[in-house]
């Protein structure tokens, strides 16, 4: 090894000036990293908040005394699936959703059922939220599910 990069090496490990902005810009990978997470996940709860959001008012509307669900139970002479209820949940529930972006795969599961004088309505769902940061650790989507139930 030459005596003239020696001489630099060994100054450049005595010199201590530029310390703080090596340890920043090492602080401030991780730093970001966790700013990007916190993102993608406030993006997938914001997401989760508005199909919950919509699944209830689906659940509470199929059970309405004015809805085509209610009515048609009422008329019904046995107990079973009530498919008017049903119909009005999901056109209540795509409704509440129309326009709105940011979850792919969407998956939902609504079922009225009569059973004595019981109706019951439940709303499922499940959706991926595609991330942005979070691609970096090889998390490409994260998923949101939730349930709503009533019963009259």
């Amino acid at each position: 090894m030459p005596i003239r990069l020696q001489q630099y090496l060994s100054r450049f490990r005595r010199d201590r000036r530029g310390n703080v902005a090596i340890i920043f810009t090492v602080a401030a990978i991780p730093l970001i990293s966790a700013i990007g997470c916190a993102v993608d996940y406030s993006m997938a709860t914001r997401m989760k908040a508005k199909l919950q959001s919509a699944a209830d008012a689906a659940s509470i509307a199929a059970l309405s005394q004015k809805s085509p669900g209610f009515l048609a139970a009422s008329v019904m002479t046995g107990n079973g699936t009530v498919a008017a209820g049903v119909a009005g949940a999901t056109n209540v529930f795509n409704g509440n959703m129309d326009g709105i972006t940011g979850y792919q795969n969407l998956v939902k599961d609504v079922a009225v059922t009569k059973t004595g004088i019981k109706l019951a309505a439940s709303v499922t769902f499940s959706a991926d939220v595609p991330t942005t940061f979070l691609k970096v650790i090889n998390y490409s989507k994260l998923t949101v599910s939730g349930l709503s139930s009533s019963e009259a």
